[in-house]
């Protein structure tokens, strides 16, 4: 057994059912169907089933609508590089060992048995979508509350962001102002998911929120970020954008607030 990892989705397909005479309801109940967050290894991911179609194309080579992710992927209607795409073979209803033994279906395993997806049967709204078994286009529906031999569970990883983090090195907090004056926000930002783009913002005294971005490029990543501010004519200045929109008050706190994701920090400038 193993999981087809989908890089640019974040998502992993087991190759396999992995269990039968498991009924949809019952995997239902254990919120497998359509979601259940659960963590491996220390990362977060939901754990569910593939989406099939409601119902199968008129020509019957495949599932509707389209884009279930049955036949996005294991079909390879995305065509996406370094996965097999059904022969001719595949895809009709002799169920012999030329189909158990072709290059898709030593890949997915779909042969002489039913992998159960989310969808309800157009139809028959006690009947779920499965999909394989004779041909690797087939759609069949299922009872749900039923349990049979040849229909089992077929899981679906799919990554959780993680939210990134925010070590803040300066300004300290309750700083003043004074005219001339540079203020400094330098920190690190961290975020343990790959490929996305982070962007961190300050606001000063509750307006124009200002923020730049980078984008992740490993695993986990830890990048140092620094954004120089100038104060003038009781304002401050990134460059020459003018980022408080009026005079900041004399002798009163404003607030320097630093924030990335659901993460923030907040700092005293007088």
């Amino acid at each position: 057994m193993r999981f087809v990892f989908f890089n640019s989705l974040q998502k992993q397909i087991c190759d396999r059912v992995i269990l039968t005479s498991i009924s949809w309801y019952d995997l239902n109940g254990d919120n497998r169907v359509f979601g259940k967050n659960i963590t491996i290894d220390g990362k977060a991911y939901k754990l569910r089933l593939l989406t099939c179609g409601y119902d199968q194309r008129t020509n019957l080579t495949g599932g509707y609508p389209q884009d279930n992710e049955w036949d996005r992927y294991i079909l390879n209607d995305e065509s996406i590089r370094g996965l097999p795409r059904p022969e001719s073979s595949d895809r009709d209803h002799t169920l012999n060992s030329t189909d158990k033994y072709s290059k898709h279906n030593q890949f997915w395993n779909w042969f002489g048995v039913l992998s159960l997806g989310q969808d309800t049967y157009v139809k028959v709204n006690t009947s779920r979508a499965a999909r394989g078994y004779g041909a690797a286009p087939d759609r069949s529906g299922v009872p749900y509350e039923s349990f049979i031999s040849y229909v089992g569970w077929r899981p679906v990883l799919e990554v959780l962001n993680q939210s990134p983090t925010l070590v803040l090195m300066s300004p300290t907090d309750n700083q003043t102002l004074t005219e001339n004056a540079t203020l400094n926000i330098q920190g690190t930002a961290s975020d343990t998911d790959k490929d996305n783009v982070v962007t961190i913002k300050y606001r000063i005294k509750q307006r124009h929120d200002k923020g730049y971005c980078f984008r992740c490029i490993g695993w986990q990543q830890s990048y140092f970020f620094c954004k120089s501010l100038l104060f003038q004519n009781k304002r401050l200045y990134d460059g020459t954008t003018d980022i408080t929109g009026s005079d900041l008050a004399e002798n009163i706190d404003h607030i320097l607030t630093i924030w990335i994701g659901l993460f923030h920090l907040e700092l005293s400038l007088r």
